[in-house]
């Protein structure tokens, strides 16, 4: 019989496991995106293979479980086997973008949208690990719980601490690992450790050959898995957990610009409460409360705790909207981090707590018949697993585009008040059904009131954080919301509540005609326009004689405003010389011809550091791009007004380490930065030719080229001056890789490296 050491050694395993299980599935999603476009569906399709998986292992570990007569030794072995296949999934992953490019031109597979050779390719490489990970779970179940109906005690400290390292290992991969030691090393480091703690599993075991007595047969009254009411709330409470983690992540992302520290403390929140939860029901589930019962308590909790943070909710909109058109704003002021994660952690922390304070339950129920502990564990795991994949698949692909955030998650919230209902009203006694059902319904009540009468979230912080605009139209889409707003005769565009575009002329005209103009040789340019925005680029190029222009645009819902905007948008798109493809731009640039872009005009939605922008400013995309273009093509790329000067450079830094031609321009008026490279050392055009370029528009009117004179750029540096100010710093400014994501993170350089003053300024 194993020991209370023996328990806490595998719950220490167990614990640092979890952090690595996390760390693998930050990981894979990021190669993935790289290879299939960064975009919800794919994104999901690899999530969705992810949990898959952990459910199928979950179900195999659970039969394995209950046959193994050392539990813990195959536990080590399976911790083993998921390192090494976790290292060669990493290693197949990183050669994956050049392969799948081929394959999507062979095969005809779309940019956009969900696709049978995504999930297959995701499957083929995830599954193996995540089976192996799934199982862990039951082989553990099954070693620690020492008898009948112990597992509400036994089990849920596994649960917890497995639950809270994945909550630190998803901490210290958003915040610290993926800027300290980049992907590569950090998924090593995940797979040695999993390595290490297999093998330190099995050396203490090893002498160990069997495990706790079994009992004797259990009782005719004991159920297996089926459907066991317990077992159909614990799924329900799976697909209402994750939907409405969707739903909280897309309202609370914007609030810190969308950006990798949004999506990580989401997460790491949810995780901590779920690992809080679960350790404080530990007790609870060895009182002589039913399983079912406890668990539809949980449940009501859930519920009224979802409630409690959409009202809480607003006013943290009320008290947050102004940094929504305050791009750049973390880098300005780290501080903010603070008080948002205050503000989260109190929207957050009451459900998520609950989530967790059903466990114990569950593990009690799984513990009643100890002969089939492994199948029961790795059963109801399972299929909590699988019901959380369809709550977030559904959540971002039906509820919130049909519903709208806020009545999806009050949606969520039902769903758990309902498994309470249903649970509760079984397992109560009749005189105390009435009362009990008087209350939920209250309780239903107050949601349904509060879907009615709450405003839109989206809404609430778009007009509080813009008040001088009207919002004339307003999309929810299964990547992001997209709002159009207007102010005098003036169009304003944003992505996910933040202003990414517009019908300002200060700079988007120069945007396409200072890559158009910069050798004078434009006639016919095959033109590729990543990032769609109003539209404007788009036009532009298209007015330059015989051009052929190609946009390549994200998000669908920027597609649709494009076209009840733009007043010709329709003509654009069925002009013979254009195209516009709904996916993600450097997936679509992977299958274009070598050597047959002139001009590859480059706008992704800022900030610079937001969520997958660092994707087109890597020095892998930059040979991606220098590969694609002709010998005297030109890569225009926008640095928008909100990016700091740190990154600047190390985007600067890193064009000059591929291209041998690079210039820094910037309007009169206004703000901004277009960065201008190509593959060969072209001659940069002065301010007198840029004039005498213009002039030479033979398709533009006199009163387009006055704007285009009055607007035109200035050139800050030349390449020569580029690495004359860079080089005094050099050693400071590092290379942006898709390996090495630095731009992602713009609190590494104050928060972990010592920054000289004048790389500062």
């Amino acid at each position: 019989m194993y020991s209370t050491r023996d328990r806490r050694f595998l719950a220490l395993a167990f614990f640092v496991t979890g952090a690595t299980g996390l760390v693998f599935q930050i990981i894979w999603t990021r190669l993935l995106v790289l290879s299939f476009g960064y975009t919800t569906y794919s994104v999901s399709t690899v999530v969705a293979t992810f949990m898959g998986g952990l459910a199928l292992g979950s179900l195999l570990g659970g039969k394995v479980a209950d046959r193994a007569r050392r539990p813990p030794v195959v536990y080590a072995a399976v911790e083993t086997a998921v390192g090494v296949l976790a290292l060669v999934a990493t290693i197949v992953l990183l050669q994956f973008p050049e392969l799948v490019a081929v394959a999507r031109s062979r095969l005809n597979i779309p940019y956009h949208g969900f696709s049978v050779w995504v999930a297959l390719a995701s499957l083929v490489v995830l599954l193996p690990p995540t089976v192996l990970m799934g199982a862990t779970l039951p082989l553990l179940a099954r070693a620690v719980t020492r008898a009948e109906g112990t597992g509400g005690r036994d089990i849920s400290p596994l649960y917890a601490l497995n639950t809270l390292g994945a909550a630190i290992g998803s901490l210290t991969t958003g915040f610290v690992a993926l800027a300290l030691l980049g992907v590569t090393m950090t998924a090593a480091i995940a797979a040695i450790t999993n390595i290490l703690v297999g093998l330190a599993v099995a050396l203490r075991f090893r002498r160990i050959f069997t495990p706790a007595p079994l009992p004797e047969q259990p009782t005719a009254t004991h159920r297996g898995v089926g459907l066991a009411p317990l077992v159909v709330g614990f799924g329900v409470s799976g697909f209402a957990s994750l939907s409405a983690e969707v739903e909280w992540t897309r309202i609370l992302a914007p609030f810190l610009e969308s950006s990798v520290y949004a999506y990580t403390l989401v997460v790491t929140l949810f995780l901590f409460g779920i690992a809080a939860g679960t350790l404080v029901g530990r007790r609870w589930g060895q009182t002589a409360i039913e399983a079912e019962r406890g668990f539809g308590l949980a449940q009501l909790g859930v519920g009224t705790g979802t409630l409690f943070g959409l009202l809480c909710l607003y006013p943290f909109i009320a008290t947050h909207s102004e940094v929504l058109a305050d791009l750049g704003a973390i880098v300005r002021n780290p501080s903010l981090l603070l008080p948002t994660t205050l503000w989260f952690a109190l929207l957050l922390f009451p459900s998520t707590f609950f989530m967790g304070l059903g466990f114990p339950f569950v593990a009690k129920w799984a513990s009643e018949r100890f002969q089939q502990l492994g199948r029961r564990t790795g059963g109801i795991y399972a299929i909590n697993t699988l019901s959380a994949v369809l709550g977030s698949v559904l959540a971002g692909f039906v509820l919130i585009p049909r519903l709208g955030v806020k009545n999806a998650l009050v949606l969520s919230a039902l769903l758990s008040l309902l498994t309470a209902g249903w649970l509760l009203l079984r397992t109560s006694v009749p005189q105390a059904r009435a009362k009990l059902a008087l209350a939920l319904g209250g309780i239903v009540i107050a949601a349904v009131v509060m879907s009615y009468r709450l405003s839109e979230p989206d809404y609430f912080a778009t007009r509080l954080g813009f008040p001088s605009f009207k919002i004339l139209w307003h999309q929810e889409g299964p990547d992001t919301a997209v709002t159009v707003l207007r102010r005098s005769n003036r169009l304003q565009l944003n992505i996910g509540l933040r202003p990414v575009s517009g019908t300002s002329v200060i700079l988007t005209p120069w945007m396409t005609h200072l890559p158009m103009l910069y050798t004078g040789q434009h006639r016919g340019a095959r033109v590729l326009n990543i990032g769609l925005g109003v539209g404007h680029t788009f036009e532009v190029a298209l007015a330059y004689p015989e051009a052929q222009v190609t946009a390549v645009e994200l998000v669908a819902g920027v597609v649709d405003a494009f076209l009840r905007f733009r007043p010709n948008a329709q003509a654009l798109i069925e002009s013979r010389r254009s195209q516009l493809i709904l996916g993600d731009g450097r997936n679509y640039l992977l299958s274009v011809a070598d050597g047959s872009l002139d001009v590859l005009i480059v706008d992704p939605t800022p900030p610079l550091y937001g969520a997958g922008a660092v994707n087109l400013y890597t020095k892998d995309f930059y040979t991606i791009a220098a590969r694609k273009m002709r010998p005297n093509g030109r890569l225009m790329l926008r640095l928008p007004w909100s990016a700091d000067k740190y990154s600047i450079q190390m985007v600067i830094r890193t064009a000059l380490e591929v291209f041998p031609h690079v210039t820094l321009w910037a309007p009169d008026r206004g703000s901004g930065y277009l960065l201008i490279t190509s593959p060969t050392q072209l001659p940069t055009p002065g301010d007198a030719t840029l004039v005498a370029r213009v002039q030479n528009l033979e398709e533009a009117p006199a009163s387009v080229k006055n704007e285009l004179l009055a607007l035109r750029p200035r050139l800050i540096a030349d390449t020569a001056a580029l690495k004359a100010q860079l080089m005094s710093n050099i050693g400071n400014i590092p290379v942006v890789t898709d390996d090495h994501p630095y731009l992602e993170n713009p609190l590494y350089f104050p928060l972990w490296m010592a920054v000289p003053r004048d790389a500062e300024q």
